[in-house]
C-alpha cells in the first residue's frame, strides 16, 4: 500500500497542513520501523494508516482540550465532565491498541528466575495427609 494522499484527506480541515504533516511523519516512522525489522505487509500497512489519522486528529485536539481540563463549569453552575476530555482520552487509547497491534509499544522485560520460596511448617505438616 502506498501512502495515502493526506494533504487531500485533510483538505476540509482548519488545519489541514498541520494535520497532513503530522500523519505524513507518523506514517513514514511506522513504515520504516516495520520495514527494518521485515513486517511490513498490506495489512499492517492499513492499521500504520489508521495509526497515522489517529495520532494526527489527537495531536490536533490535544492543546485546547488539555486547557480545558477534564471538569469544567455546568450551565447551572456546577461541575460537569468535559465530553472533550473524554473522546481524547478515548483517542488515546486507539492509539495505544493500534501501537500493540503493530508491536510498537515496549513491552516489559521478563524478570530473572524466581526463587522458590522456604518451606515452612505448614507445608511439612499438609504433605502429611
Amino acid at each position: 500500500m502506498r501512502k495515502p494522499p493526506y494533504s487531500i484527506i485533510y483538505k476540509s480541515f482548519d488545519a489541514c497542513d498541520l494535520l497532513a504533516e503530522t500523519a505524513s511523519q507518523v506514517f513514514d516512522s511506522v513504515r520504516n520501523e516495520l520495514t527494518e525489522r521485515g513486517e511490513w505487509t498490506e495489512s499492517r500497512s492499513r492499521i500504520a494508516d489508521r495509526l497515522a489519522r489517529e495520532t494526527a486528529m489527537y495531536e490536533s485536539e490535544y492543546a485546547s482540550v488539555e486547557l480545558q481540563g477534564a471538569v469544567k463549569s455546568g450551565p447551572n453552575g456546577g461541575d460537569v465532565f468535559s465530553m472533550e476530555w473524554s473522546a481524547l482520552e478515548k483517542r488515546r487509547n486507539q492509539i495505544l491498541k493500534l501501537e500493540e497491534a503493530l508491536k510498537l509499544t515496549v513491552q516489559k522485560q521478563a524478570e530473572g528466575k524466581k526463587e522458590s520460596p522456604k518451606p515452612t511448617a505448614a507445608d511439612s505438616y499438609l504433605q502429611r495427609a
